[in-house]
C-alpha cells in the first residue's frame, strides 16, 4: 500500500515528513523513503 506524504521544511533547513495513518489498521509496518528506485531510509512505523 502506498500512502501520500507531505514534505515540510522548517526555517532551520531540516525537513519532516507527515504521514496520514488513518487508512492503516493497527500494527507494525515498514516505511521506506525513496527517490526513484533508491531507498534512502527504512524505518518501522507502529500504528496503535
Amino acid at each position: 500500500m502506498e500512502l501520500d506524504l507531505v514534505d515540510q521544511h522548517t526555517s532551520l533547513g531540516q525537513g519532516q515528513v507527515v504521514l496520514d495513518t488513518r487508512p492503516l489498521s493497527k500494527g507494525v509496518y515498514t516505511v521506506e523513503c525513496t527517490t526513484g528506485q533508491v531507498v534512502l531510509r527504512s524505518d518501522r512505523l507502529v500504528v496503535q
